[in-house]
């Protein structure tokens, strides 16, 4: 609070603003999976692990 030349009490406001933000965006991108997958918009975990190592491959093609 010294450094900052601000009140402990105006810090401690702001860092709970900060983590209700936060906390605020994650329900949101929760509840947009959510609303995805009731949607059918979802890939099996084996698909997404063959759409990976695909990228990944093709990553360290690049490399070379």
């Amino acid at each position: 609070a010294k450094i900052t030349r601000r009140s402990s009490s105006f810090l401690t406001n702001e860092a709970v603003e900060r983590y209700l933000a936060a906390e605020e965006e994650f329900v949101a991108s929760v509840q947009s999976g959510i609303e995805a997958a009731d949607a059918g918009q979802v890939i099996s975990g084996a698909d997404l692990r063959k759409s990976l190592h695909s990228y990944i491959d093709e990553g360290q093609k690049k490399l070379v």
